[in-house]
């Protein structure tokens, strides 16, 4: 994700509908590391280890909650494909920049 100009982060959202293999149980896309880059910096502001810890969950996703800050709003992990919605704002602790943000959520760790 690229975001030019300024602005503060806020909230964000993702989701996944996969009958990947290697996605099963979402174990693989938890260990992915959001990486948070303001106003093109070289190394991350904010880097998370793991995607769930990133939404405010340790030790993966396992069942749908609804709070006002983070949730999980959808999960169905009993079929394929599988599917996965969570949540998370920060209203008291936004990302602000002045002229751009980037998020990569890196794998790479996972390949070495």
């Amino acid at each position: 994700m690229q975001i030019a100009g300024s602005g503060h982060l806020i909230g964000q959202q993702f989701s996944i509908i996969t009958a990947e293999p290697v996605f099963e149980g979402f174990f693989f896309v938890m260990e992915g590391n959001p990486c948070y880059f303001v106003d093109g910096e070289k190394e991350p502001s904010l880097l998370y280890t793991g995607m769930e810890d990133s939404f405010g969950f340790s030790w993966g996703f396992r069942q749908p909650v609804s709070g006002a800050y983070n949730g999980i709003n959808h999960l169905q992990m009993e079929t394929l494909p599988n599917e996965l919605s969570i949540y998370r704002f920060r209203p008291t602790s936004p990302v602000i920049f002045n002229r751009s943000l980037s998020l990569e959520i890196n794998w790479a760790h996972e390949f070495s």
